[in-house]
């Protein structure tokens, strides 16, 4: 019954920091619900989703585009960590070794699992025979708390 929005409260050489304001669906109250949601990180929000009313994700791009950290929090928007999930190690076509999933893109939930698609960023250097970039799906099984790879997806 609650949205969420995330305002930008200063914007600094194509970076912002934000707040996150809550509003009540009971005639639209409108309340402070974090002064600084990214705890001093500066970046540029690409999505924001709450699972449910405690759990939600939201990712900020950094970098121009380049990395997009994943950020959960479990009390409702109140607090957000930072959360990781494992590098996955590929070789390009040269033989060079690159981790290159390094942009949370989209988070869904189903059978209570959480799934997350990781993208390259705006470089995209891994490719499948095809010239498509790959894409990495990792799976969460404790509300997001940590993740484990499932495959690389077009």
């Amino acid at each position: 019954g609650r949205e969420y929005r995330m305002l930008v409260t200063d914007y600094v050489m194509g970076d912002c920091f934000y707040i996150l304001l809550g509003v009540e669906a009971d005639g639209g109250s409108v309340f402070l619900l974090n002064p600084d949601p990214f705890n001093q990180d500066m970046g540029y929000i690409k999505w924001m989703t709450f699972v449910n009313e405690d759990l939600g994700f939201a990712c900020l791009s950094r970098d121009a585009g380049e990395s997009g950290d994943l950020y959960r929090t479990a009390d409702g928007g109140e607090s957000f960590e930072r959360i990781e999930w494992p590098q996955v190690e590929a070789a390009l076509e040269d033989g060079s070794p690159v981790c290159p999933f390094d942009f949370a893109e989209k988070l869904a939930e189903q059978d209570g699992k959480l799934y997350l698609t990781v993208n390259q960023g705006a470089t995209k250097v891994y490719q499948n025979q095809n010239g498509v970039s790959l894409k990495a799906l990792f799976v969460s099984k404790d509300q997001g708390e940590s993740w484990s790879f499932v495959e690389e997806t077009v």
